[in-house]
């Protein structure tokens, strides 16, 4: 099943299963069935008084959020087209300092906390001396991103998410998708209602047990309606701004490593046993860590168990980063940040004083970045592998990390002697906008949600 870059788009020259959900997105087909219906986008969730009685029936907009330490990835239906959206967006936040002047064109977002009848009745209550300072109506403006430097908060679920600069971003890339997957291209100020299922390090939830109580609360915080007020030049350059609204009534979560194993071995009715093997081991490479996937199959579906491996993308960038600039190498490069250093190891280039390298000296560092992935890139691959020596499961690289090694993990398997038809690398295309090997398990949890609330969309 191995296969090298694909710069076409067919599943099958791939070695993707045609009619697996990674099949679909690859070749953006729309997630239509065998018999001509639609997916469904959306389901019904009935709204409650606490006590069981319901007080409505709100449909509401299927979303996945899978977020690693780097970079977060969303999906959803497109409501017209069908075809799977997906958006990925670095996990950065930043407040700009007061400007004397911008020039940016640069999206900007605020935080609306109360509208303005209620701005006028605290003006109101103010003039009366009921209370001392109006709260802010806004929050400041912030940037997320591409157009932000600093990095949020890592680690672990509920750390994250204690973070209010790390729960504005997830609600604005919420909106994103939503703006992306086109419901607000009718009715732009409608409150849109949405059910989101969050993807959670697999050390967070158990089989039977659920989530952790801490990591439960903490995804609990996004409930409720967001209003943002989004800041940007138009296509005749002129600054406009727009309001949003949405209202996220139900919060799920699935264990993120898992949605790759998935999308690969299931179609978008939910069939599988696409993949002839028993047993799948996922490598799940991120910035921070590998997740290792053990899938063992039994009936229909697999049983899976998890383990988290310190050593990811970071710890090579920061290896690279101390190699760079030894007094033989580059010593003008100085200190890198994390980002700066992933940039490198990914790309094989870096920037001097914020300029790009000349040509004599571009070459020099792509060499010296290559040897240094084939040496220690290979070590880490190598020790990932070891953990499972014997040929009793296929092995699935899938990551960001994956694509960064892509050509250091074939030559490992080819080294260990493992036959091409027992590991496989997600295909991708340089400059695809949806990367495989990086969106796989944002796209297999969004069809195991979906699949999940089926019924919940036909009444």
């Amino acid at each position: 099943m191995n296969t090298v870059i694909q710069p076409g788009k067919k599943a099958a020259a791939a070695g993707l299963p045609p009619t697996s959900l990674l099949a679909f997105v690859y070749e953006e087909r729309p997630w239509i069935t065998t018999s001509g219906l639609a997916v469904p986008g959306e389901y019904y969730y009935d709204i409650t008084d606490g006590v069981g009685h319901i007080l409505q029936t709100a449909r509401l907009i299927m979303g996945i959020g899978d977020i690693g330490n780097n970079e977060g990835k969303f999906a959803l239906l497109h409501r017209s087209s069908h075809k799977l959206v997906v958006r990925g967006t670095r996990t950065t936040y930043e407040e700009p300092k007061s400007a004397i002047i911008s020039t940016s064109d640069a999206v900007a977002w605020r935080v609306r906390h109360y509208d303005d009848a209620k701005l006028v009745q605290y003006q109101h209550e103010s003039s009366e001396g009921r209370v001392k300072q109006i709260p802010p109506q806004y929050s400041r403006q912030f940037y997320v991103g591409a157009n932000a430097r600093k990095s949020l908060v890592t680690g672990k679920t509920d750390a994250r998410f204690s973070q209010e600069e790390y729960e504005r971003f997830i609600r604005t890339c919420i909106c994103d998708l939503l703006e992306a997957g086109g419901y607000y291209d009718e009715r732009p100020a409608e409150v849109k209602n949405v059910g989101f299922c969050f993807g959670v390090r697999n050390e967070e939830t158990r089989q039977g047990q659920g989530l952790l109580p801490e990591v439960k609360k903490a995804l609990q915080s996004i409930l409720g309606e967001t209003v943002l007020e989004k800041t940007f030049l138009d296509a005749e350059g002129r600054t406009t701004t727009v309001i949003r609204r949405f209202n996220v009534w139900e919060v799920k979560s699935l264990p993120q490593s898992y949605g790759a194993i998935y999308a690969l071995d299931t179609d978008i009715e939910g069939n599988n046993h696409l993949v002839e093997n028993d047993s799948i081991t996922g490598f799940d490479g991120g910035s921070f860590d590998f997740h290792l996937l053990e899938a063992v199959r039994a009936g229909k579906g697999f049983n899976v168990t998890g383990e988290r491996i310190e050593g990811g993308g970071v710890f090579l960038a920061r290896g690279l980063a101390s190699e760079l600039k030894k007094s033989e190498n580059f010593p003008l490069v100085g200190t890198m940040n994390d980002t700066d250093a992933l940039m490198a190891l990914q790309t094989g280039t870096f920037k001097i004083g914020g300029k790009s390298l000349k040509v004599a000296d571009a070459q020099r560092a792509k060499t010296l970045i290559q040897t240094y992935k084939e040496e220690e890139g290979t070590k880490l691959i190598a020790d990932l592998a070891s953990r499972h020596v014997q040929v009793d499961s296929l092995f699935l690289w899938y990551g960001g990390l994956s694509i960064t090694l892509y050509n250091e993990i074939i030559g490992k398997m080819k080294d260990l002697g493992r036959p091409n038809d027992y590991y496989y690398m997600l295909p991708y295309s340089e400059g695809d906008e949806i990367a495989l090997p990086k969106f796989a398990n944002a796209i297999g949890l969004y069809g195991l949600f979906n699949f999940r609330n089926r019924r919940r969309a036909m009444r």
